[in-house]
């Protein structure tokens, strides 16, 4: 698992974790395959909340991304232009980022 779950919530339902794996093969230090792979995984969640949204109008999406990671910055500014142009999702899906305290 590497960098990015996300959280989904309905009311008072437990969290679903789906983690963001980036694939074997996959260079991290290569923008243009991080991009691709970020962007689909967004794509993939706005979609699936988008199919959802009448029916659940409270359910929330969460993608977590731990600030640890030096991916980090790159990532977040990805998922963020993403979901700027999904209109309609801001109420359902935030993005969050939480601090890592490695050992």
């Amino acid at each position: 698992m590497k960098i990015l779950k996300m959280n989904t919530t309905d009311q008072r339902r437990p969290a679903l974790l789906i983690p963001l794996i980036f694939p074997p093969g996959l260079d991290i230090t290569k923008q243009k395959q991080v991009k691709t792979h970020v962007e689909s995984f967004t794509d993939a969640i706005c979609d699936a909340v988008f199919l959802r949204k009448r029916k659940s109008p409270k359910m929330m999406v969460e993608l977590s991304l731990l600030r640890a990671q030096p991916e980090y910055n790159v990532i977040q500014r990805i998922i963020l232009d993403k979901l700027k142009k999904q209109r309609g999702l801001e109420q359902h899906v935030q993005l969050v980022t939480y601090p890592f305290e490695g050992t």
